[in-house]
């Protein structure tokens, strides 16, 4: 267990990492931004190339970011939090289902989804307009 007491060493008094905030926003996934951290400089801004995204979701300006320096003292996010939340996940309702119905032609279409893709070797019997079947037995 660790001694909590003990007083820390000028290499343990910096945390790895710091809290920053986006100052610009990526204009795409993948794009850099720039963050302000206060914990290294307030005055400074640093450009972030190494960071992942989360999902569909962009960071915005204000948003929480965890800043660190690889041993070439490149900065990267390992870490942020959208303050308006992750962007929504395609629901039923905006997504299309997929049926793998084979030779079963009256197999049932699932419900919530605005089109289905059927895949199978005979034409399904229950798919209606909108939906697709792909006959993976044709040439």
């Amino acid at each position: 267990m660790a001694d909590l007491t003990r007083t820390r060493t000028e290499s343990e008094a910096s945390p790895p990492g710091q809290l920053g905030h986006v100052t610009t926003p990526p204009a795409a996934l993948g794009d850099p931004f720039t963050v302000t951290v206060p914990g290294f400089s307030g005055e400074h801004f640093y450009e972030l190339t190494r960071w992942q995204s989360r999902g569909a979701t962009l960071p915005a300006v204000d948003d929480e970011v965890l800043v660190l320096f690889d041993d070439k003292e490149e900065p990267w996010v390992a870490a942020w939090w959208p303050a308006a939340g992750d962007a929504a996940l395609p629901s039923a309702t905006t997504a299309k289902g997929a049926v793998v119905h084979g030779e079963d032609g009256a197999a049932a279409r699932p419900g919530g989804y605005p089109s289905v893709e059927w895949i199978g070797i005979v034409e399904p019997l229950n798919a209606i307009d909108n939906d697709t079947w792909v006959n993976p037995g044709r040439p």
